[in-house]
């Protein structure tokens, strides 16, 4: 099943250049000798990602090592997603559930509550000076010649047919990596391209089956990465 069908936008071939120069990006919205030194304890989120992604347990597990490895690697202190994920499920039970029960859509006003308690909850539990949350979504990457390049990434572009001379927008998923002080305002972000999810055949672009996303590991943790690398 093609997921991703109504999430792609026109795919404009034959316009302007993709390989456009784009400014520096300074992931840090404070000073970086501040963040490492005012922030040694970081608790980390779970891994999220958009529904039609259908993103594995596995995949998200890859991400976190990777995270954590390289924030303990710069001397953070890292508490793990769980420790969170416990505190939300323990909030959502005692909120009766997220959904409205007679539309069965997501009550608004318990999703805030339970975020909000469950923060005050994680930061009255643990002593820690950041929370960092990562989020695997589809963005559009540039594409040439069936090779597509997008935060600090690229990869060819399955193809059947012959070679074509083009310039595109493909549907691709990246990560995004960030880190929020105790006011809940950004301290980084920064990002992490992780794999093309279309083919070519002949002059059309067709989304991958979700099945195949998320099957090589080298991509996935490449991508943590690239968001954690300026750290």
């Amino acid at each position: 099943m093609k997921t991703l069908i109504t999430l792609i936008t026109a795919i404009c071939m034959g316009a302007s250049s993709a390989a456009l120069a784009a400014e520096k990006y300074d992931p840090y919205r404070i000073d970086k000798r501040e963040f490492r030194k005012s922030f040694e304890t970081i608790a980390l989120a779970p891994v999220e990602a958009g529904t039609a992604l259908g993103m594995p347990e596995a995949a998200k597990q890859m991400i976190e090592e990777e995270i954590t490895r390289h924030l303990e690697k710069r001397g953070h202190t890292v508490i793990p997603s769980s420790v969170l994920k416990e505190i939300r499920q323990t909030m959502v039970e005692q909120v009766g559930g997220l959904e409205d029960p007679a539309t069965g859509e997501l009550d608004m006003e318990k999703v805030q509550a339970v975020h909000s308690h469950s923060m005050r909850e994680l930061w009255y539990r643990h002593d820690f000076d950041a929370l960092a949350t990562v989020r695997v979504q589809v963005t559009q990457a540039p594409a040439e010649n069936d090779k597509a390049e997008w935060d600090g990434t690229s990869q060819k572009i399955r193809k059947k047919g012959g070679s074509l001379k083009y310039t595109a927008n493909v549907a691709a998923s990246t990560l995004t990596f960030s880190v929020f002080d105790a006011t809940e305002q950004p301290i980084y972000i920064n990002y992490g391209g992780l794999e093309v999810l279309m083919m070519r055949v002949k002059e059309q672009f067709q989304p991958l089956d979700s099945s195949e996303y998320f099957q090589d590991e080298k991509r996935i943790r490449k991508a943590a990465q690239l968001a954690l690398k300026p750290i």
